[in-house]
């Protein structure tokens, strides 16, 4: 496949219990699938990466297998940052210009890294920044850089993203170890919402919340910028081990008839016996129709439902913003139909993927994380991607393709954006040169 005039890019998602990578080209408004791959087992506790070697080992496993199969050499992959320990701190700094002049790209840059410096405990670091406002002679407001701009004082507004210094390192060593750089660090609630949001609920306010595996996290974003996060523990695994207490059985056959045999929407076979067990001990009996386990699962998503609602109306308060259910939770047969009934009163939907060869639940923060790249070389006029320069498309409009024969590797440094420096400076801070509003 020629992948010339094409963006291309890798990006990785590394959860508690899953492993997410994916290849994709974005070409005429739309996501091409190239490459998949998801693994299923324990990589990481509280966000921290358990065996950085042995992940990284997977991933120079999957990477290899990719480039096989694609002709292609991925250089660089583009990581979604895990949602555990992630604190949201508010910033505003100004900057003093002395005179009356026009505000420059490294004055921006200069503000934007005085934004940066928050509050932080030891092991914390800032490693994403969303600027909201800009204000020229602390009078006139901007939303976009003011680049070009007359004056003699600017000041920022800005959310500035901490997570702990050992989730970032981690990651950075698994991929040092893999052999590949860091294109870009993402929340992974702003892959999921790039990917699920519409421009106009993502500016006016929109919740997506994540039914996860181990836990349901609540993302709350308006003006495209990620306000508030809720965690509750417990997820699909709470589930799974109440099944298993009351049929007294272990964990994967707990989880085989979650998955496998119950219905939440098919009330046909609800008086069919589907599980039975002798318990010899107690010289009993048990006998549970799909009536009586849909039972169960429902009991457990009501509590949960429930104490999600409490914890989004103390936080919400007036707002009711749309809400949109993502995650494996979508694996459970008439999940979806279960959970309208239950919240027939809120302005509620689920949400797959339906990009053609990624409709499962776990593509979702991919293809938004692929979205939320190719928006970032468009907004900063590069073109920084997951290959090199035989296969990068040339987004900046001064920028001259240089022929099939000619040394790419000379010329480089002209076409494509710097890589962001993969270390923490003396603030214990990421430095990320993005600074724009995506749009």
């Amino acid at each position: 496949m020629d992948y010339k005039l094409k963006e291309v890019y890798a990006v990785l998602e590394i959860k508690e219990y899953s492993f997410s990578f994916m290849v994709g080209i974005y070409s005429n408004s739309n996501i091409k699938v190239l490459y998949k791959k998801h693994l299923e087992y324990r990589f990481c506790e509280n966000g921290k990466i358990m065996d950085e070697k042995n992940m990284a080992k997977e991933l120079s496993i999957v990477i290899k297998d990719a480039n096989r199969q694609l002709g292609l050499d991925l250089q660089r992959v583009a990581v979604s940052i895990p949602s555990h320990n992630l604190k949201i701190k508010t910033s505003t700094k100004m900057l003093n210009l002395t005179t009356n002049r026009l505000i420059t790209k490294n004055d921006i840059d200069a503000l934007i890294g005085l934004a940066k410096e928050v509050p932080l405990l030891d092991d914390e670091t800032t490693f994403f920044i969303r600027p909201y406002r800009y204000i020229l002679n602390e009078q006139k407001a901007v939303m976009a850089p003011p680049i070009d701009f007359p004056a003699h004082k600017v000041s920022i507004k800005a959310i500035v993203y901490v997570t702990k210094k050992q989730i970032i390192q981690g990651i950075f060593n698994v991929l040092k170890y893999a052999k590949v750089e860091v294109m870009g660090i993402l929340p992974e609630s702003f892959s999921l919402a790039w990917n699920i949001a519409s421009p106009l609920d993502l500016q006016n306010g929109i919740t997506i919340v994540d039914w996860d595996y181990d836990s349901i996290k609540a993302h709350i974003f308006v003006r495209e910028t990620l306000c508030e996060q809720i965690i509750i523990p417990g997820g699909i695994k709470k589930i799974i081990m109440r099944l298993r207490q009351v049929m007294n059985c272990d964990y994967k056959q707990a989880s085989k008839y979650l998955y496998k045999i119950i219905n939440l929407n098919n009330k046909s076979k609800d008086n069919l016996v589907i599980y039975s067990k002798y318990l010899p001990e107690q010289q009993t009996q048990l006998n549970f129709t799909h009536h009586d386990l849909t039972i169960i699962v429902n009991r457990v998503l009501e509590e949960e439902i429930e104490h999600l609602n409490q914890k989004l109306a103390t936080t919400l308060k007036k707002y009711d913003y749309p809400l949109v259910v993502v995650g494996d939770i979508l694996k459970i047969s008439g999940f979806k139909e279960q959970l309208l009934v239950m919240n027939k009163n809120y302005n509620l939907s689920v949400y797959l993927p339906e990009t053609i060869g990624a409709r499962e639940a776990w593509c979702t923060g991919l293809l938004g994380n692929i979205y939320y790249q190719h928006l970032a070389n468009k907004v900063s006029g590069t073109s920084l991607q997951a290959v090199d320069q035989r296969f990068v498309t040339y987004l900046a409009p001064t920028a001259k393709q240089p022929e099939v024969g000619q040394n790419a590797t000379a010329n480089q440094g002209t076409y494509l954006r710097p890589l962001p420096v993969n270390q923490f400076g003396e603030q214990g801070q990421y430095q990320q040169n993005l600074y724009q509003n995506l749009k």
